[in-house]
């Protein structure tokens, strides 16, 4: 079992994390209880804070997303049919609760079931609206006809993961592995886009042409402000889950970046009426100030030193180390718990995830900004006055 092929797939270094971060028991009463926030007017409680929603609404979108890849893999099915004997014989430490004779000795079989009637799609969509539901203060409405079904699925897909993780992975392997893996996987737990992981530099792009850098800081501020005020909470919280999300993607990005030592560099054009990212930025902050008639600072750099400035890539390096990064994403997820809810502050965790962490992550955008725009973003003008 040491040697299988299917060990090296994404599926498998996915589920190393995700069955470090609870058990399958743990999984399942968390999945009730969240449940239970949509069926019912029921508070939180320490199994499902807001900012654990989040994070395992993220853990299971990308369950199902593995799990569907392995439907009409025939490589799979011959694999787990090629440790057959093995499984007769393997001790458990946990009986499955909802797979039937057949399934627990071939996981493949449940996961089928799951996709019989129902694509990766629809369930990434009925979980996002569960995520939405059990966010809202307000009793739901949801249609049980939608959430039960993933309900069930989603304990038939625990317990069958789980299963194929113990078919093929044996102890020693499991350390070897997630040593090799660990600078990686606990940088960030969502995945970029195809493109994004072979140029980084292109989530940063897409970043900055969602919203100008003021946007972004003033976003930032307001987050800053709900998570630290007891009583205050986020007015938006949709909103606010996704700058979370898009806040990960840039560090995850930044850290394939210092680990390949990626320089920014375009060879073709950024679009149809603008050679590079800076000359569309340029672009875009002409035609604002041509409409407001007022000169914006929304894409001025405040929080960097001159030096950072000249060289934003360095401060970059010397941020993102394994240790640093980790430190921000706990960080940031307490962030979220506060801001989502009025009972908490940040004023009751240490120093360092407060105010410090407030001025990295406004330091990081600036510097994020610069390695695709450079500085000043000034527009040009050519002799009739008009913007180039």
């Amino acid at each position: 079992m040491k040697d299988k092929i299917l060990y090296s797939e994404p599926l498998f270094l996915f589920l190393e994390s995700f069955f470090e971060s609870r058990t399958v028991s743990k999984h399942i009463h968390f999945l009730e209880e969240w449940l239970q926030l949509v069926l019912t007017d029921k508070f939180y409680t320490k199994w499902n804070n807001p900012a654990d929603i989040l994070f395992f609404y993220n853990q299971f979108v990308e369950l199902y997303e593995h799990s569907s890849k392995l439907i009409g893999d025939e490589r799979a099915s011959e694999e787990v049919e090629s440790v057959s004997a093995a499984r007769a014989q393997l001790k458990l430490s946990y009986k499955p609760q909802y797979l039937s004779t057949e399934e627990i000795l071939n996981p493949l079989l449940a996961i089928q079931g799951v996709f019989k009637d129902y694509d990766f799609a629809y369930y990434k969509s009925a979980l996002y609206e569960w995520l939405e539901e059990a966010l809202n203060s307000a009793l739901s409405d949801i249609d049980g006809t939608e959430i039960f079904p993933m309900y069930a699925n989603t304990k038939k897909l625990i317990e069958a993961n789980w299963l194929l993780l113990q078919y093929f992975v044996s102890k020693d392997q499991q350390e070897k592995n997630v040593k090799a893996l660990i600078c990686f996987e606990q940088t960030c737990p969502l995945l970029l886009q195809k493109s994004y992981l072979n140029d980084p530099y292109k989530e940063i792009e897409s970043f900055f042409s969602g919203a100008s850098l003021g946007e972004y800081r003033k976003d930032l501020k307001d987050w800053f402000r709900a998570a630290l005020i007891e009583h205050v909470s986020f007015k938006r919280s949709s909103k606010l889950i996704y700058f979370h999300s898009q806040l990960i993607q840039l560090i995850h990005a930044g850290y394939l970046i210092v680990n390949n030592n990626l320089i920014y560099q375009r060879n073709e054009p950024y679009c149809s009426n603008a050679n590079t990212f800076k000359d569309w930025i340029i672009g875009v902050k002409a035609k604002t100030e041509e409409e407001t008639g007022v000169e914006t600072s929304n894409y001025d750099v405040f929080a960097l030193s001159d030096a950072e400035k000249r060289d934003p890539l360095q401060y970059v390096y010397k941020t993102l180390k394994l240790k640093k990064i980790k430190e921000i994403r706990y960080g940031l997820q307490e962030w979220l718990y506060c801001a989502l809810s009025k009972q908490n502050s940040l004023m009751d965790i240490e120093d360092q995830y407060i105010l410090k962490l407030y001025e990295t992550l406004e330091k990081l955008l600036e510097a994020f900004f610069l390695l695709v725009t450079g500085n000043p973003i000034k527009a040009e003008f050519n002799a009739e006055g008009k913007t180039l």
